[in-house]
């Protein structure tokens, strides 16, 4: 049953990379510096989360008493 459904999906998938089509795309000049900025707040944000976690390890590593 999985088998069935993988392969129908994976002839679905290589059926749409086979067909050409058109793209009348426009990419602003500000995207590249748009991207970097997602990923350097996306970067920053996670370190603020790993300091939260790791001291939140900390603190069951201490125990009750602190």
């Amino acid at each position: 049953m999985r088998t069935r459904i993988a392969r129908r999906v994976a002839a679905i998938i290589l059926f749409g990379a086979a067909i050409e089509v058109p793209l009348a795309a426009y990419a602003d000049p500000g995207a590249g510096a748009m991207l970097w900025q997602m990923l350097a707040a996306g970067f920053v944000g996670s370190l603020f989360y790993l300091r939260r976690l790791t001291d939140w390890f900390e603190r069951r590593r201490r125990g009750p008493k602190g």
